[in-house]
């Protein structure tokens, strides 16, 4: 059981970072697996934990989120992995704004082209 308001650490049985959040008795959980969304780098306990710390501010949203949407009891603890979980808190916005899109959208120039006013020849350019 964590007791510290602000600790945080690693689950090798769970494979995953766990986390207090304060004001609530239990801890929060984010599978390793659902950092691969926010990381770019290779999915160790060392950058799970260092993303953590870089946006400890966004978890500690996520979760108080969590708690407070379904109104969980004090002693529960929770997860923040799923789909349905990130769409309802902050870390989701990380995690949209981070993505790459797939497809680049293409521009298209419109170059001018000379109208032909009802001459037989082409026009010229001078």
């Amino acid at each position: 059981m964590m007791t510290e308001e602000n600790a945080v650490d690693w689950s090798d049985d769970l494979d995953c970072l766990r986390f207090s959040v304060p004001g609530h008795g239990a801890p929060c959980a984010m599978h390793r697996l659902a950092f691969k969304v926010l990381i770019n780098d290779a999915l160790t306990e060392e950058t799970c934990r260092a993303y953590f710390v870089a946006n400890r501010e966004a978890f500690l949203a996520a979760a108080t989120n969590k708690i407070e949407r379904l109104s969980m009891p004090f002693e529960r603890s929770l997860h923040i992995n799923s789909r349905k979980d990130r769409r309802a808190s902050a870390v989701y916005w990380i995690v949209k704004s981070a993505r790459v899109p797939r497809k680049i959208p293409t521009v298209r120039l419109r170059l001018p082209v000379p109208i032909d006013r009802g001459r037989s020849a082409p026009l010229s350019r001078s």
